[in-house]
Formats: C-alpha cells, sequence, structure tokens
C-alpha cells in the first residue's frame, strides 16, 4: 500500500511537522487555542471546564479536593 501526501500536514526529515493553512484558517485556529489556555485558568469546579479537571477520585470528594489542591497547577502547566 502506497502512502499519500497530506496536503494539510508535511512532516520534516527532522521529526518536525508543519501544518499548511490559510491565514484565516490560521487565525482562527490561534483564537480557539487562547479560548482554551482561558478556559483552562478557569475553577475546576465550574461546569464549563470540568471535564478539562477530571477527578482523580470519584468516590472520596475529600481526597479529590486534596489532591486537586496539590496537583491542580502542575497538571494545568502540563496541559499547555
Amino acid at each position: 500500500m502506497s502512502r499519500r501526501s497530506n496536503p494539510v500536514v508535511r512532516r520534516h526529515g527532522d521529526g518536525r511537522y508543519e501544518l499548511v493553512m490559510t491565514r484565516t484558517n490560521r487565525d482562527a485556529l490561534l483564537s480557539l487555542l487562547g479560548e482554551l489556555e482561558d478556559l483552562m485558568d478557569q475553577a475546576p469546579d465550574d461546569p464549563g471546564v470540568q471535564r478539562l479537571h477530571p477527578p482523580a477520585y470519584h468516590d472520596d470528594p475529600d481526597r479529590d479536593l486534596a489532591y486537586q489542591i496539590l496537583a491542580g497547577d502542575e497538571l494545568r502547566t502540563s496541559r499547555r
């Protein structure tokens, strides 16, 4: 089976990838990424962002709160 080229994603020999898109699409993607970053900075208990902060302990809210306090900043940083 032969590989088809992808007109949007170009792979470079050094392992990097390049996205080829119009300025309009690039600007829209950058805007969406900025919105996602803003959402990640909201409180983990905000219903709009709960999926970004899944509970570590479903059956123990106190233990989960302690985990979120302890690891929350590190998790948000690693997701960025």
